[in-house]
């Protein structure tokens, strides 16, 4: 069986990421209690410098390589029945290793708290575009911290497509936003069998606001 897909996944950050993401002081009453007021940008969020790069192009090809030597090794004819079957059985495994795999980790954001700033924060991380995800993959669970946040492991799937951290006490430093996990499984590893407008690109857009 011809196989003409495998998957190369980058992990793209959304256009709107280009800047920063702002978020001012309010000075009115309804300000966190001990916040310190503070001109200007009180948080900003941008693409970490080394962010994570999801491309496993390298490793699929390496799969897709070795599955088209093991097809041409089956369509032998003198092969015995045992040999036969255990080709079958390595076929059958690499073809679900490209339909099936654990994302890479790494940084997708930093988020700058400024110095003066001692006021909670809530910040926000998004999957964009989940509902075109979701013609390509039948499962997708993206896992993420934020560093400076209590909050643990929070879980980005097509149907959960927010995940939410506080941080409290992190005045002029930065904090990463990780991802730490997770798995996906494409429909198939032809995209012909899609739907139309699929893509296997997750797209994300993270925002912090005073809490």
């Amino acid at each position: 069986m011809r196989k003409k897909f495998y998957l190369i996944g980058v992990l793209a950050l959304a256009l709107a990421l280009s800047g920063s993401v702002h978020a001012y002081t309010n000075t009115a009453p309804s300000a966190p209690l001990g916040a310190t007021a503070v001109e200007g940008d009180i948080v900003t969020v941008k693409p970490a410098a080394d962010h994570l790069n999801w491309d496993i192009a390298l490793e699929k090809l390496q799969l897709k390589l070795k599955l088209e030597q093991l097809q041409i090794k089956l369509s032998k004819p003198q092969l015995n029945d045992s040999q036969r079957q255990r080709l079958e059985e390595q076929i059958e495994e690499l073809q679900q290793l490209l339909r099936e795999a654990e994302i890479p980790t790494g940084k997708l954001f930093k988020v700058y708290v400024n110095k003066y700033y001692t006021g909670n924060l809530l910040v926000k991380v998004y999957l964009t575009n989940a509902g075109a995800l979701s013609l390509a993959y039948d499962q997708l669970n993206i896992e993420l911290t934020l560093v400076g946040s209590m909050d643990g492991i929070q879980t980005l799937t097509m149907d959960k497509a927010v995940a939410t951290f506080n941080l409290a006490g992190r005045a002029g430093k930065n904090n990463h936003l990780r991802l730490v996990g997770g798995s996906y499984h494409l429909i198939s590893d032809n995209p012909e069998e899609w739907a139309e407008g699929w893509t296997i690109t997750p797209e994300f857009y993270c925002e912090a606001t005073q809490r």
